[in-house]
């Protein structure tokens, strides 16, 4: 008798019964991602959009300035025979190239500065385990040098020169802005038609 009181209470408590159904443990996220198809509309909705926003900034940016839409509207015809007369193609080919200059800075610095490595989100895919890009997370180190040029810049030049161009010229890179934003996505609604494997940035 003894003996057995030792080993009972000698041995670990046994757990108390449940009186609820053992929860199967949660399955294991899936190592691909099903691809859940086109965003705006698929490709009709896209190429409407690349077309149309170029457009849409126009009418807002000349809307702006016209006391009222009957007025913005009236106008609307003349003032694009006299701006084409005027020569607004040659001005927005001037400011595309100061626009093109300062992203090229911006993609120079994306490339060259240091940051962590970061994956992004699932790329969707049919089959096969999930891929992911991988990006450089340098954007503050990016904005400070860019403020940093920018104020050399400004300090080197004589009164009346420097970021005060910026205003003097804005029509010019207003245009050339647009033109940038609409030749870029053209290229790349173009090569969102090619597939490459592995993944990669553009």
């Amino acid at each position: 008798l003894d003996d057995a009181f030792e080993k009972y209470y000698a041995a670990p408590p046994s757990p108390p019964p449940s009186s609820s159904p053992k929860q199967p443990s949660p399955s294991p996220p899936p190592a691909f991602t099903i691809f859940h198809g086109y965003e705006f509309n698929g490709v009709p909705g896209a190429f409407g959009m690349m077309l149309g926003l170029p457009v849409g900034v126009y009418a807002l940016s000349w809307a702006a300035g016209r006391p009222s839409l009957r007025d913005a509207l009236l106008s609307l015809r003349p003032a694009l025979q006299k701006g084409m007369a005027d020569g607004v193609l040659p001005a927005a080919a001037k400011g595309l190239v100061v626009v093109s200059g300062w992203i090229g800075i911006q993609a120079l610095l994306d490339r060259f500065l240091p940051g962590p490595q970061v994956h992004g989100t699932p790329l969707p895919t049919s089959q096969g385990p999930t891929q992911r890009l991988t990006y450089t997370m340098n954007g503050h180190r990016a904005f400070w040098v860019s403020l940093l040029l920018a104020g050399i810049v400004h300090t080197r030049q004589r009164a009346g020169g420097g970021l005060s161009l910026i205003y003097d010229y804005f029509s010019r890179l207003k245009h050339g802005g647009i033109l940038f934003a609409t030749l870029l996505s053209v290229w790349l609604y173009r090569r969102s038609f090619e597939k490459t494997v592995p993944p990669k940035l553009i």
